[in-house]
């Protein structure tokens, strides 16, 4: 049978937006040891050198914050199959949100992420646990694009771990070198039509950015509203000290 007029299916990269989270120094210049705890986008679709990939990094489970219905959408079928571990605690009230895409600044979504954590705190809490206390070691932390959940997930993490502000902020934006290649492996699985327009009304906007403005507006947000994420879990009745010898204690070097 003729295959002239075949046109095979993009191949799109599973792993996008992955990095260790290894050299990440405290005030005390400690720091995270390799292979303790890396961050990407949602790791679906995974070839044989990828899967290699995470062996080498030490990845043994993950955990993942998309919302209830995504995991099903995009299965991580191929590390679920290698037997890493997994944990799903679902964040909800940011990238589901059908307005997201109308927000209009870096300092508005910034803002969003208050919020999100606020609607989260005990989401926050119990996956801040399972990385403290029970998740085998690499934990490979994701959402769908591995920026904005992850991005408040990463960034609590690092303050329990007393990271100084400036290399909380420097980690968030290095996702912005990703973003194109996250845009598109969303919009290649689209249907042609549906692409196009996600592509013009996606253009420009934010949420398909990791800009400092967003992060600081974010910290500086959570500070005043709730002390930080230290306040914020607090409110809740986390031991806060216990946590945060419990993230020291496993994941820095």
């Amino acid at each position: 049978m003729s295959q002239s007029n075949a046109h095979p299916e993009p191949s799109l990269p599973g792993l996008v937006n992955l990095r260790d989270l290894a050299g990440t120094t405290t005030a005390d210049g400690r720091s995270i040891a390799p292979g303790r705890l890396l961050r990407s986008a949602e790791p679906v679709g995974l070839d044989a050198d990828e899967l290699e990939t995470l062996e080498r990094l030490g990845v043994a489970s993950r955990l993942d914050l998309r919302a209830v219905d995504e995991p099903e959408a995009s299965p991580c079928e191929e590390l679920d199959a290698a037997g890493v571990a997994t944990y799903h605690v679902p964040f909800v009230e940011l990238s589901a949100a059908p307005d997201i895409l109308d927000v209009d600044s870096d300092e508005a979504l910034g803002r969003r992420y208050v919020h999100t954590a606020r609607s989260n705190a005990a989401n926050l809490y119990t996956a801040l646990g399972i990385i403290a206390e029970d998740a085998p070691l690499g934990v490979l932390l994701h959402c769908a694009w591995g920026k904005d959940r992850a991005g408040i997930m990463i960034a609590a993490v690092l303050d329990l771990l007393d990271v100084p502000r400036e290399r909380i902020i420097a980690d968030y934006v290095r996702t912005e070198h990703a973003v194109e290649d996250l845009l598109e492996r969303a919009l290649a699985r689209l249907p042609p039509a549906q692409a196009a327009e996600a592509r013009l009304r996606s253009h420009g906007r934010p949420i398909v950015h990791a800009r400092e403005a967003t992060i600081t507006t974010y910290l500086d947000g959570l500070d005043a509203d709730a002390g930080g994420i230290r306040g914020l879990l607090s409110e809740h009745g986390t031991d806060v000290a216990a946590l945060s010898d419990g993230l020291k204690g496993r994941l820095l070097g």
